[in-house]
């Protein structure tokens, strides 16, 4: 009878004890899940998986609580989450989680040794998976259009070398050393000579340009790929 008895109240505690296990089982969850959408929405272009660092103290969210999270912008490597628990419609507490963010994200990759100054074309790069958690660099992804025509080199790029958003810069109209159309205008009268850009300039900005013919340095403003009209009269490029 005692040994009955005994093993009624074994039954009873342990049936006792499985709900809070199961709640925490499901609050644990709750947190993953929240964390697994909050990485995916800012890594959209990404593979992104993630473990748990040193700090991950959950013990105080129940599984009525409403969650959020805040984190910093592309997280990766070792980094902080910021949990915060919302209850009866009150914020009841932000917890900071420490978490290591992998990212695996398709970059863009130099296919050849690449110059300074260099146009970006199709030709010139592949697409290659590569882990990026390591840095804080900013990657084109597919759909960004580098390979337009429209984008160059900052610097030279070795074969093999990821190529990131600090690299590239809008390609200018016309480059420092252009040989280059200039351009005067008289009424009906257009007038043009060789020249030589003397700086980088995009559209419509002013820039000091060289006759070649006679040498002499003008004002121009940039109105074309290689063509600058210069500005005063048009003798100035005779």
């Amino acid at each position: 009878m005692k040994n009955r008895v005994t093993d009624i109240v074994l039954i009873v505690l342990l049936i006792s004890a499985f709900p809070a296990f199961s709640s925490v089982e499901s609050v644990e969850r709750k947190v993953e899940k929240l964390l697994d959408y909050n990485l995916n929405q800012a890594w959209q272009d990404a593979e992104v998986s993630w473990e748990r660092g040193a700090v991950w103290r959950i013990d105080e969210v129940r599984e009525t609580d409403e969650l959020s999270m805040d984190l910093r912008t592309n997280p990766r490597g070792s980094t902080i989450v910021n949990l915060t628990i919302k209850r009866a419609n009150r914020v009841y507490r932000r917890i900071p989680l420490s978490v290591r963010v992998t990212v695996l994200m398709e970059v863009p990759v130099a296919a050849a040794k690449l110059e300074r100054y260099e146009t970006v074309s199709i030709e010139h790069l592949i697409w290659e998976k590569r882990d990026i958690s390591q840095n804080s660099l900013r990657y084109p992804n597919k759909t960004d259009g580098i390979t337009n025509g429209k984008w160059c080199l900052r610097r030279s790029v070795q074969k093999g070398q990821a190529v990131c958003w600090s690299m590239l810069d809008v390609k200018p109209l016309v480059a420092r050393g252009d040989h280059i159309d200039l351009i005067a205008r008289s009424g009906n009268v257009t007038i043009t000579a060789p020249g030589i850009s003397l700086e980088k300039a995009y559209d419509q900005d002013r820039i000091l340009v060289e006759n070649t013919l006679t040498g002499a340095r003008l004002i121009g403003v940039v109105i074309g790929e290689k063509s600058v009209l210069v500005e005063g009269v048009a003798s100035q490029i005779r």
